[in-house]
């Protein structure tokens, strides 16, 4: 196994959205999106987290850094059985 940090992102998110390595779509993802991808799964168990501890949830949208353009290779890799 080699032990980089893109092969770490890629295997996060392999597992976490049940595909191969060789799937078109996760050979398709740039730097970027792997980072994206791993911060928002981040934050999303931390938010778990808080919630178990029984905080309240919010919510903050940036439009500055939402762009549909830079994530066509994600489309579908949350329809693809597994999103949690």
């Amino acid at each position: 196994m080699i032990e980089t940090v893109r092969s770490k992102q890629l295997w996060a998110i392999c597992t976490r959205f049940n595909l191969l390595p060789n799937d078109p779509r996760i050979k398709e993802l740039n730097p970027f999106q792997c980072v994206w991808i791993i911060a928002n799964m981040n934050e999303e168990s931390k938010r778990q987290k808080q919630a178990l501890d029984g905080d309240k949830e919010t919510y903050t949208i940036d439009p500055e850094n939402f762009d549909m353009g830079a994530f066509q290779a994600l489309e579908g890799l949350a329809h693809n059985g597994r999103t949690s």
